[in-house]
């Protein structure tokens, strides 16, 4: 019997009875489930003969409860022209997202993700100043749950829209796996930028 593909890809999707598992099966692992699923996640997992998975904590975390798991980033994440529109609008209901052609003026700058409490509250504050209408703060972006490949792809797609709009990107903390690929020529900013940033836009909005 060829061996097949498992994936675990929705947290409440339904698992595999292990006895179904064959032991030249592979799997795929790309969320947590919850708590009280956890026993019944392993579980199913555990008769595969490799699992992979893009999250490193996940895959340690896999391998320490007697899972063979492998960390295995997953490919750049591509966008068909014909599905933008459908992924944005899933961005704004299903992530909450704002669609970054709504803004005017558009966003000049967006930091996505915290770099702490005490530099969040600067970006919050110059965030209430008129001078900042064109910028963009979204400290708890990197905290949202991607339950499926799709909700990715909705990230990506908006990211891609908002890049295109001219704005600069900050990104404080790693985005979803696969996200975050911006197209070639333009710059997302990494922490290391936030000082100078937070500086300029501070002297720019006394």
């Amino acid at each position: 019997m060829a061996a097949r593909l498992h994936s675990f890809e929705h947290p409440e999707a339904a698992l595999p009875e292990p006895t179904a598992v064959a032991p030249a099966d592979w799997g795929l692992s790309l969320s947590w489930p919850p708590p009280q699923r956890l026993a019944e996640w392993l579980q199913a997992l555990r008769p595969c003969c490799v699992v992979l998975d893009p999250d490193p904590e996940r895959a340690a975390f896999l391998q320490l409860f007697g899972v063979s798991a492998c960390h295995q980033p997953l490919a750049p994440l591509t966008i068909v022209p014909g599905e933008r529109n459908t992924l944005l609008l899933q961005a704004q209901r299903r992530l909450g997202l704002p669609d970054p052609r709504w803004f005017d003026p558009a966003p000049s700058l967006a930091v996505l993700g915290s770099s702490g409490q005490q530099q969040e509250r600067r970006w919050g504050e110059l965030g209430l100043s008129p001078r900042a209408a064109d910028l963009l703060l979204l400290p708890r972006l990197p905290q949202l749950v991607l339950d499926r490949l799709q909700d990715a792809q909705a990230l990506q797609a908006w990211l891609e829209i908002l890049l295109a709009h001219g704005a600069q990107v900050l990104l404080l903390q790693p985005l979803a796996e696969g996200a975050c690929r911006p197209a070639p020529g333009v710059a997302v900013l990494g922490p290391e930028a936030e000082p100078e940033l937070l500086r300029f836009w501070e002297e720019r909005c006394r």
